[in-house]
């Protein structure tokens, strides 16, 4: 499994928040495509904690998603 695809599916901080656990733990994906959800700062929070320790992803795309600070 190399690439996980979740586009619009109206995923939210509490999906965000497992989703970032599992990429902490995952030596394989190498692309994760997360546009046009619900995430707000705490799934963004999350999702950089994960990338300090995941050595595998190569892309992430959030596109679609608020920035941080208009939430």
């Amino acid at each position: 499994l190399t690439l996980v695809e979740l586009r619009g599916l109206q995923l939210t901080d509490e999906h965000g928040a497992k989703l970032a656990a599992f990429l902490a733990g995952s030596a394989c994906i190498q692309e994760l495509l997360l546009s046009d959800n619900l995430f707000g700062q705490a799934t963004y929070l999350a999702m950089a904690q994960a990338l300090r320790v995941n050595t595998s992803l190569q892309t992430l795309y959030l596109h679609g998603a608020k920035p941080v600070d208009q939430l």
